[in-house]
């Protein structure tokens, strides 16, 4: 679950939110929509803490953010990236944890490369290692930043459905920030449009 209340968050001059409010039941696929500049990245980074903002976010839950830009680490192969969030915290993968990693290595297609380097990997591979590192802790909240851009239009489409009937299954809480029209709204419950401020269900 998230429940934001009166969120107000501004850049210098820029306002981007005023007493902004948004309650988000636990298992709801959200999309968030709206043009550049509007507001999309900010309220995930307000959701975790990033910035600095006045107001109230409640999330009941552990929180997993895929950042719109590449953040995988060069000099650490592809199975250390993905699990550098588990060894950020002080613990080693687990068994659970390189079950789950192979879980979503088989879905996305790239078993064979986890074994790799990054630099041995397309654009395409490194955005399903970045996938795959944030679902790894396991977590109840998904914030998923234009998370799917360096795939092609067929991947693009199929890890979308895969993921969403994945987070479905489990209940997981996603908010997806996307400008891609082409992913069928049958796979959200909700869709929120930041430009104006309405929630079509």
């Amino acid at each position: 679950m998230i429940k934001i209340e009166n969120l107000c968050k501004s850049y210098e001059s820029q306002r981007i939110y005023h007493n902004f409010n948004l309650n988000i039941n636990k298992g709801k696929i959200i999309k968030l929509i709206g043009p550049n500049g509007i507001g999309k990245t900010t309220l995930f980074r307000c959701i975790t803490d990033i910035e600095n903002y006045s107001g109230n976010i409640t999330c009941n839950g552990k929180i997993s953010y895929l950042f719109q830009e590449d953040r995988l680490f060069p000099w650490l192969n592809i199975k250390q990236n993905i699990f550098l969030p588990i060894r950020l915290i002080g613990k080693k993968p687990n068994k659970t944890d390189i079950n789950n990693m192979n879980y979503f290595a088989k879905m996305m297609g790239i078993s064979k490369h986890l074994d790799k380097q990054i630099n041995q990997i397309s654009g395409g591979q490194k955005q399903k290692i970045l996938i795959i590192r944030t679902f790894i802790t396991n977590p109840d909240i998904i914030l998923l930043d234009e998370a799917f851009n360096s795939l092609d239009k067929k991947n693009h489409q199929l890890i979308h459905k895969k993921i969403i009937n994945f987070c479905k299954k489990n209940k997981k809480t996603v908010i997806l920030a996307t400008h891609n029209d082409n992913i069928p709204l049958n796979l959200f419950d909700d869709i929120i449009d930041l430009n104006t401020n309405k929630i079509q269900s």
